[in-house]
């Protein structure tokens, strides 16, 4: 039992804002459940400071540990259309907004390369999405918390490489989703480990 309790401690388990608050909160709590807490535009649309507020201080007031998941669905850091970066960055804006309320340990986001996508304007997308990257690891780093950019349909830790070797120095985290990298990539696991562990 000791050692489930050690485990639990150091693992976080997703679950949206708007679940967590309209029906798991309880079991969380009850059970020493530690949230990564997904953040989507529904969620920053829905909920007001106090809503979180209040979530925050339940979770803090148990001794729980707090990640965040930033919003991805139609985002793109690397987009080639302004528009669509103007979009993204006030988006994670919102999310800087509440760092100071769960103080999580770090923020995640997806990185957002898919070569099917970007594979023909590469370097485009990569200077777009180092601006956009270097200016949200700052603010998250100076509000406490770390910026933790996570694989989803990167088909090789290569993908992912030269933005961490850009944003190195601003101390950006890697998240390993070994979901995605089995659902999309065509790298083993000791690939991605080797390269960016």
């Amino acid at each position: 039992m000791k050692n489930i309790q050690t485990l639990l401690k150091n693992i976080q388990i997703n679950m949206p804002f708007s679940m967590l608050f309209d029906t798991y909160l309880d079991n969380f709590v009850q059970h020493g459940l530690n949230p990564e807490i997904g953040i989507d535009a529904a969620t920053l649309e829905r909920f007001s400071n106090a809503e979180f507020l209040d979530v925050a201080e339940t979770l803090h007031n148990h001794g729980l540990i707090t990640t965040l998941h930033g919003p991805y669905i139609d985002l793109s850091a690397g987009s080639t259309d302004p528009a669509v970066r103007a979009l993204t960055r006030r988006r994670f804006e919102q999310v800087l907004d509440l760092i100071p309320v769960f103080k999580p340990k770090s923020v995640v986001y997806h990185a957002g390369y898919d070569a099917k996508r970007y594979g023909y304007f590469r370097d485009v997308w990569v200077e777009n999405c180092l601006e956009i990257w270097t200016w949200l690891a700052n603010l998250i780093s100076e509000k406490g918390s770390q910026l933790m950019l996570e694989n989803v349909y990167e088909k090789q830790p290569e993908d992912m490489l030269i933005i961490f070797e850009k944003l190195q120095r601003h101390r950006v985290g890697f998240c390993l989703d070994t979901g995605h990298l089995t659902a999309f990539g065509n790298s083993d696991l000791a690939s991605w480990l080797t390269c960016l562990g």
